[in-house]
């Protein structure tokens, strides 16, 4: 059965919705934040601040520091959720941007913390799609939580970002071909698009990174039983192209950590 946000029936009592980055969470359900806040409690958890610790993408917005970029990525977050009539929660864990894989086991720590404490009835994150590595790990570290017999339940949906068409150019809004999977087109009123285009609009730093997402529909899904040991997308990873790319290696190596870590937990609370 579908849970109730993609029936439109009745609205769960608490949300979470689990972002790698300030703007993500717009980018996916921003459109929508606005019908949940009505009648639930809304989370957002932002795991990164959004700044890269080098400090070359700092330097490149014209910021003096990282520490600086990441206060001014979560003020522009503020301000694009003061757009609402009422604002959702935000729970912010400060890892840093482009390291989430490698910090997988703590990021997953810091989620069961959270679940057990808030208990909530819908977990709403990325899907595992090439676009952003911190995007796919997300995708790992809340399928595992959604397994671990020791958590709350919830139903564990996800929404579309970004990913690489195999033939060159980026497509955002949109879940990848595979896998092929059941997923609810929900179409913004026109009051709803202009909300999230003014969200967007607060994000200054990331303009020309948002230029490509629309405001028109957003689209969400239950999550898939993803094989985390293979390639998102067909193999057709994004983020390959850039100096920041996570080694296949590497990848797996992560997600069977925190796979044990996991199961590890759980049976040391049997």
């Amino acid at each position: 059965m579908n849970p109730p946000l993609l029936t439109g029936t009745t609205v769960p009592s608490k949300i979470a919705v689990v972002a790698a980055h300030p703007d993500d969470e717009v980018i996916g359900v921003g459109g929508q934040l606005g019908r949940w806040t009505d009648g639930s409690a809304v989370f957002i958890v932002n795991v990164t601040d959004g700044a890269s610790r080098d400090g070359c993408d700092a330097a490149r917005k014209g910021f003096s520091s990282s520490g600086a970029y990441g206060y001014a990525r979560h003020d522009e977050l503020e301000a694009a959720l003061s757009c609402l009539s009422s604002s959702p929660a935000v729970v912010r864990f400060g890892f840093a941007n482009q390291q989430v894989v490698r910090e997988l086991r703590a990021v997953f720590d810091r989620l069961a913390q959270f679940v057990r404490t808030s208990a909530p009835d819908v977990v709403i994150t990325h899907c595992y799609e090439g676009g952003h590595p911190d995007h796919d790990a997300l995708a790992v570290a809340v399928s595992a939580l959604a397994r671990h017999s020791e958590l709350p339940r919830f139903a564990h949906l996800e929404f579309s970002g970004y990913h690489g068409d195999p033939h060159g150019p980026l497509v955002t809004g949109r879940f990848p071909a595979e896998p092929q999977c059941e997923a609810a087109r929900c179409l913004l009123t026109p009051a709803e698009q202009a909300i999230k285009r003014r969200m967007l609009n607060c994000f200054r730093s990331q303009e020309r990174s948002l230029a490509p997402f629309g405001c028109t529909e957003e689209w969400l899904r239950r999550a898939p039983a993803y094989d985390f040991m293979k390639s998102p997308n067909g193999g057709c990873v994004w983020y390959d192209r850039y100096s920041w790319r996570v080694r296949p290696d590497e990848w797996r190596a992560r997600v069977r950590l925190v796979d044990r870590h996991a199961r590890g937990m759980a049976c040391s609370r049997s």
